[in-house]
């Protein structure tokens, strides 16, 4: 599971070409195999196993840095690649809102800011060199916010910082384009739904999650013909989505969907009941830090985090923080 590609200077966040390169590269000396997302699913959901050593890549939300930085090295490699993307976001009606408090946070005079939200105050103070940090940490408070919630709450912070987001996303928030997903069509890249305007599913009501979910895929069928029945969470961790959710999925005509936690895809995904039969299925969450790729796929990952879930509980049950 990757999001971002650095471009300097237009661009500096996320994973670069050359790591990338570098990582798919080390995958095909090692005789890893690159498979379509939609072939490993519909064998899984078959009851037979994928073979050994293959590898899916999917990237979420669809920005410009994918097609344009990305894009050329998969394509070098031959290695498919499903991207999901935000329907509005690609049709230009909305960037995403982490982004919005990034740009806000580096576009404000101010050092500080106090404000209510419904999930309770908000207090910072950050030096002009530490305005991305504080971006950050406000994005994981609002994360736990009921998505009205949260609007009401970006509403608040822009006040409070004194600015006013632009329509139109800076260059380093750009999606891509429709014309550009239809063109990479023609290489290994898939698109598929991530919603219309990504908000957390488990926390909008029953009408918005059917729109969510049955409008983001319809527009990119509409635009994209080999679009992928699959469905990518926001967010995707286990608070994020659960039966109700998947549910939704399935009456949209969606037939499986990724999740972001840790783990390999297995025939057992797609054994019981939902979200457990294809609409949870794991994702590794790839960096280009020398000797993570080699982590991942080798299940050491997936251990660490088993062993990580193991130690919260006995904490939890301590009567610790978790």
């Amino acid at each position: 599971m990757l999001h971002r590609f650095r471009d300097p200077p237009k661009q500096p966040y996320g994973n670069s070409a050359e790591g990338l390169r570098r990582d798919l590269e080390w995958l095909r000396d090692e005789g890893f195999r690159f498979a379509p997302l939609e072939e490993v699913m519909a064998v899984l959901a078959s009851g037979r196993p994928v073979p050994a050593r293959t590898v899916v890549f999917t990237v979420d939300d669809g920005y410009l840095d994918f097609a344009e930085v990305a894009a050329p090295v998969f394509a070098e490699f031959g290695c498919p690649v499903t991207v999901f993307v935000i329907s509005a976001f690609l049709d230009g009606d909305l960037w995403p809102w982490w982004d919005r408090l990034i740009w806000a946070f580096a576009a404000t005079s101010q050092s500080e800011m106090s404000v209510a939200t419904s999930g309770g105050p908000l207090a910072l103070h950050w030096k002009p060199s530490g305005s991305e940090g504080a971006a950050l940490a406000v994005v994981e408070r609002l994360k736990l916010l009921e998505n009205e919630e949260r609007l009401a709450a970006l509403d608040t912070i822009m006040r409070a910082l004194e600015v006013d987001p632009p329509r139109e996303p800076p260059e380093w928030a750009r999606p891509m384009t429709w014309s550009q997903a239809r063109e990479l069509s023609r290489q290994d890249v898939t698109i598929g739904p991530h919603t219309v305007t990504h908000p957390i599913l488990s926390r909008v009501g029953g009408e918005q999650l059917r729109r969510e979910v049955a409008a983001s895929w319809e527009r990119v069928r509409a635009e994209c013909p080999n679009a992928v029945p699959i469905f990518a969470y926001p967010n995707g961790d286990r608070g994020s989505f659960g039966a109700r959710e998947a549910e939704a999925l399935h009456q949209a005509g969606l037939v499986a969907a990724v999740a972001g936690w840790p783990g390999h895809a297995s025939v057992s995904d797609f054994r019981g009941r939902p979200p457990a039969n294809g609409y949870a299925i794991p994702r590794l969450y790839y960096d280009e830090i020398p000797g993570w790729l080699p982590q991942l796929v080798s299940g050491l990952e997936v251990v660490k985090e088993r062993i990580r879930s193991v130690a919260r509980g006995r904490r939890v049950r301590a009567g610790a923080t978790p």
